[in-house]
Parts: structure tokens; C-alpha cells; sequence
């Protein structure tokens, strides 16, 4: 591997003496020794800053990068002292894409990259690395630093924030990991932060791996920390054109707002897409909010930043909620009335409906539970209610995903579809 390595480093300094002092500009290591990790990486990330002054792409992970069911994995991790980093950071200023999932989830990290201005960065990946040998403290990250992290990328076009939560048993397969990555930093500071450094963003993304994500057990949401403050930071991005965030506490007041804003800043967009997947309890609440205070408002005022660029906006909840057929019926009505000419149109898709109804509903209950659960299960048998776990609104069916296409197109109603899965 020394022998390997020296190679290297040699034909570096061959490739920076024949393009007059600039080096490389993209290095894909996949690895090193596993022996001395902390030496091995400060001599290779100093001769990377030394060699390759103009380096862009330090993508060795990429090779071993896993995304799997429950934790990002790559066989690449940086073990560099502060030092080493600090000069690493000071000098390969021209980066155009970084992952966090080579170093420590740290201010001490965070700071020394954001200090000195990477104008070229467009793509900034944060997560943990499951292989790597450092390990995730509380009180060695906070919102503050990673505001410093964004300080240093203008020209960021690309967020990717992936988040794990840790099961009780990983602890036995993981005995290294004690910790994950609180999303608590990840709050309406940050998104403040975010907009007013990055106003190239396009792309953000919040996303949890995990066996407990996908799991009707789970009650506590990803990012609750972001309220309706960060995302109106979001509205305001001019060049922001997709958004995806897991659990995230949003009132209908926040898509209200974005929905009856001026479209003036987004005349640059062709198309934005948002999609909050877990609302959680107030899923429901949000739904009928929306819903009802559209069909109130003239439609001039929802219309005039609907000609600005496309709109898709998707809510849902694992749970779901329980909505009177009749009442989406008539809230479809209104809308085809209001939305004559298809400005804005919606579509309620419906989750399976809760066949263990009338079997839960036995001694563990109270006598009042039980009576609700069968005045539910006789309304399921009437179909008179509709458990909806996804809310789209939409400007035009040709925006939607392939799929989504397919599905309004079966439905054959004209500007808004209540579809049962």
C-alpha cells in the first residue's frame, strides 16, 4: 500500500508540474491503509492540497458509497488532525462538490471549511458515515457551526441532508455508534441561514433512513424543529425548485401563504416542486384548512402567481386521516367552480382502509372506544369515509411524475380527483 501510495503521489507531482502548477482537478481514492488511519490520511490530504491546489472533486467515497435500508456506508473516511484540515480547507478553494460523509459531524469541521469562501461548491452532502472510526457527540455540532459551513457556499445549487435513527439493537451490530445526528440543528435558524447564504440553491432535500421510518410506530418526527418561519425562508428562495423534507411541522397557514404569494421573485422557475411526506397529527387539520380557504378566496388572488411557474405541492401522512366522503365530494365541487380553467387543481389519494377496526375494538378498550370503533367500522362498510394519506395540488397534470399521470388519467374528471388506492 506505501509503495501504492508513493506512486501516487510521484505522478501528482508529474501531473502538477506539467499543467503549470494547477494538478489535478478531480482525485478518486478509494481507500487507504487501515493500519495508521490518522497518518496515512494527514500525509494523503497534504499532498493533495500541496499537488492538486485546483482540486474539484475529492470523490473517493463515491466508489464504496451505500445508501442502504437503515445507514449511509463508505469504506472512505478522512482520520486528518484539525491542522491538516484547516489547511486542506484554506487551500482547495475550488471544490465544486463535498460530502460529510468522509469527516467528523463537527464544528470543528464545520468551521475551518466555512471560513474560507469555496465559490465553486454547488453540491454539499451532510450525513454520517457508518464505517467511519469517529463517532457522533452532542456537544461537538450545533446549528451555529453549520450556519458557519453554509457562510462559505454562495454558489451552493444542491443540499442533501440524510439523517439515520438509531434502532435499540443496531447498538449491538454498530457497538461504535452510541449517537446519531440530532435533526433538532436542523431548524428554522438554519434554513434562515441557508437562503440568505445560498441563493443558488435549487435543490433540498431532508430525508431519515431507517427501519423505523417507514414504521406506523414511529411518533417522533425528523425535523419538527422547522415551523412555519423556515419555510416561509423557503418561499422566499428566488431559485429554490424543489423541495423534499421528511416530518416537518407545517400549518396550513405556511402553504396558504406560499400558495397566495406574488410570483414575482419566481420568474426565473419554471416548475417548483415541494413535498412534505409526514405531517403527522396535523395532517388532517392542514388538509381541510387548505382545502376550504381556497375555495373561499377569489381566484384572482390564489391565480396571479399560478402564471409565474408551475406549482406541485404534495402533503401526506403515514396515518392518514379520516375524512367524510361527502365533505372531499364537495370540496371537489368547489373547486371545479372556482378553478374553472384549471389554475390550480388537487388530488386526495386514500390509504386501505383499517380492516382491524371491529378486532381492536375488544377488552383493551374502554366502552366508549369500543362504540366509536364500531360506528367507524359501520361507516367503512357504507363507505361513507375515506382515510386520505396524500394531498396534491397542482398547476398542471404534465408537471406530475409519470405515475401520478397515469393514475389522474384513470380517474377521468376534469381539473380535481379523489382516488381510492
Amino acid at each position: 500500500m506505501d509503495f501504492v501510495f508513493w506512486k501516487l503521489y510521484s505522478a501528482l507531482k508529474k501531473w502538477k508540474e506539467g499543467s503549470g502548477g494547477k494538478g489535478l482537478r478531480q482525485l478518486t481514492v478509494p481507500s487507504r491503509s487501515e493500519f495508521d488511519r490518522e497518518g496515512t490520511s494527514n500525509e494523503f490530504l497534504s499532498k493533495v492540497l500541496t499537488l492538486c491546489p485546483q482540486l474539484e472533486y475529492l470523490d473517493g467515497w463515491k466508489r464504496s458509497y451505500h445508501e442502504g435500508t437503515e445507514f449511509v456506508a463508505s469504506d472512505e473516511s478522512l482520520c486528518v488532525s484539525r491542522d491538516v484540515w484547516k489547511t486542506f480547507c484554506k487551500s482547495c478553494v475550488a471544490l465544486r462538490e463535498f460530502s460529510w460523509v468522509v469527516v467528523p459531524f463537527s464544528d470543528e469541521f464545520f468551521l475551518p471549511f466555512g471560513l474560507t469562501t469555496k465559490p465553486n461548491l454547488t453540491r454539499l452532502q451532510l450525513t454520517y458515515n457508518i464505517r467511519a472510526p469517529f463517532r457522533i457527540r452532542r456537544n461537538e455540532y450545533s446549528t451555529g457551526g453549520l450556519n458557519v459551513l453554509l457562510s462559505g457556499c454562495p454558489a451552493l445549487k444542491h443540499l442533501d441532508i440524510v439523517l439515520h435513527r438509531l434502532q435499540p439493537c443496531d447498538a449491538l451490530i454498530y457497538p461504535q455508534i452510541d449517537e446519531m445526528i440530532d435533526p433538532d440543528v436542523f431548524n428554522d435558524d438554519f434554513f434562515l441561514a441557508l437562503t440568505d447564504n445560498c441563493p443558488q440553491l435549487r435543490l433540498l432535500r431532508i430525508r431519515e433512513l431507517g427501519s423505523l421510518s417507514n414504521s406506523r410506530k414511529s411518533c417522533t418526527g425528523v425535523v419538527n424543529t422547522i415551523t412555519d418561519r423556515g419555510l416561509a425562508a423557503l418561499w422566499r428562495a428566488p431559485n429554490l425548485t424543489y423541495i423534499d423534507i421528511h416530518d416537518v411541522k407545517c400549518s396550513a397557514d405556511a402553504i396558504l401563504n406560499f400558495l397566495h404569494a406574488d410570483g414575482d421573485s419566481y420568474q426565473g422557475i419554471a416548475t417548483r416542486r415541494i413535498r412534505f411526506r409526514e405531517l403527522g397529527a396535523c395532517f388532517g387539520e392542514v388538509v381541510q384548512r387548505v382545502l376550504e380557504d381556497l375555495v373561499r378566496v377569489p381566484t384572482q388572488k390564489v391565480g396571479r402567481r399560478r402564471t409565474k411557474a408551475q406549482l406541485v405541492i404534495s402533503l401526506s401522512s403515514r396515518r392518514g386521516y379520516v375524512f367524510e366522503r361527502s365533505w372531499l365530494v364537495k370540496m371537489q365541487q368547489a373547486f371545479e367552480t372556482r378553478f374553472a380553467k384549471g389554475e390550480l387543481c388537487f388530488a386526495v389519494f386514500s390509504l386501505k382502509k383499517d380492516k382491524d377496526t371491529v378486532r381492536r375494538s375488544g377488552s383493551s378498550r374502554s366502552a366508549q372506544q369500543q362504540v366509536i370503533a364500531k360506528i367507524l367500522a359501520r361507516a367503512w362498510i357504507k363507505d361513507d369515509l375515506l382515510r386520505v394519506g396524500r394531498l396534491i395540488f397542482y398547476t398542471d397534470k404534465a408537471v406530475l411524475d409519470k405515475r401520478l399521470q397515469a393514475v389522474l388519467r384513470k380517474s377521468g374528471r376534469r381539473s380535481s380527483w379523489i382516488i381510492t388506492d
